[in-house]
């Protein structure tokens, strides 16, 4: 596990706290536990099974497809599966 992933993956368990400890927080971000993000889209496509690669905003939990403006920009965020993202309700919605 690169030191990228781990830092996104101790900053998710962090927010995740957080988000538990406001009442309704957890509601109002999808949960990222359980989504792996890579720092390249050549390292997610690897392991992608025939899917699309997508950026993950890990802050906002927003989903971008490639083409959008802000897919790779963000300033937190990671590759991922996009048969791992928001078609299978880990994370948010997809945006162009």
């Amino acid at each position: 596990m690169s030191l990228l992933s781990r830092i996104s993956a101790a900053a998710i368990i962090v927010s995740s706290l957080v988000l538990a400890a406001v009442p309704g927080g957890a509601a109002t971000k999808p949960s990222m536990s359980t989504m792996q993000t890579y720092t390249t889209p050549q390292a997610a496509a690897s392991h992608c099974k025939g899917g699309h690669v997508v950026w993950v905003n890990t802050a906002s939990g927003k989903v971008y497809k490639k083409g959008s403006a802000y897919y790779g920009k963000t300033k937190t965020g990671g590759y991922a599966c996009e048969s791992g993202s928001a078609s299978s309700g880990k994370m948010g919605k997809s945006h162009k």
